[in-house]
């Protein structure tokens, strides 16, 4: 599961972070996260694998990490933040076919595709890195 990178990394620079006056982790999350579900007997996806619904359980998981650490470790002076950069015009878009994403999605790929600024990437991704910065 693509969450696991960002968990180690966050939970390794943990006591540099609780030093730093004004430390804050923000995480990407994506708005596949509200069609995710995360199976736990299936976190590799070896039954059953969409590769949209795997990346979005990843952010999920992810999501869900950030809530729990903005909670239980507000004592140590860390703020956790989680922002949503929306569609940007990436390789990973650019890439993406219909059988990476549910069924039910495949018929509005096109214009979803569309509403991701091809027409002007670089533009389409200053425009997604607003959020988390």
């Amino acid at each position: 599961m693509n969450h696991l990178n960002p968990l180690l990394l966050t939970w390794q620079l943990r006591p540099l972070l609780s030093q730093a006056e004004g430390a804050r982790v923000i995480n990407l999350t994506s708005s596949g996260r509200r069609f995710a579900r995360v199976n736990l007997n299936n976190l590799q996806g070896e039954r059953h694998y969409v590769a949209l619904g795997n990346y979005g359980a990843a952010k999920l998981v992810n999501l869900m990490t950030i809530y729990y650490w903005a909670k239980s470790l507000a004592s140590e002076g860390i703020a956790f933040f989680a922002a949503d950069p929306g569609g940007a015009a990436t390789n990973m878009t650019a890439q993406m076919q219909p059988g990476f994403i549910p069924w039910f999605m495949r018929l509005l790929w096109p214009l979803m595709k569309l509403s991701f600024g091809r027409a002007d990437p670089v533009t389409s991704r200053q425009k997604a890195t607003r959020s988390s910065i």
